[in-house]
């Protein structure tokens, strides 16, 4: 994980792979995928430079409120709660590691 200190406060940034280098198949990734998703790491990987990505994000993000109309049942099936609601369908659910419910959105 990066990290440094800024004044008295320690800070850390995510890990960065490009996307061409994850096309890239022999490109070993494994470092970067440790630093991300390892002991020390924020378990949070980002991509860059992905070929027309504000539309892909704009079409994506029109579809939530689909997602939001679905019949519980049928978004019931979306809920991963073994993530601790980190993936999937969750409206409020999301758990701490202390067990109470929290979110943070950007």
């Amino acid at each position: 994980m990066a990290a440094e200190t800024v004044g008295a406060f320690p800070t850390a940034r995510t890990v960065t792979i490009s996307y061409s280098d994850i096309k890239e198949k022999s490109r070993d990734l494994s470092m970067n995928i440790e630093e991300g998703f390892g002991p020390n790491g924020l378990g949070i990987i980002s991509v860059s430079d992905v070929p027309g990505f504000s539309l892909l994000r704009q079409n994506l993000l029109h579809l939530a409120p689909s997602v939001a109309r679905l019949p519980d049942d049928v978004k019931k099936e979306l809920e991963d709660p073994e993530s601790r609601y980190n993936f999937g369908w969750s409206h409020g659910k999301e758990k701490l590691e202390s067990g109470k419910v929290g979110k943070f959105y950007c």
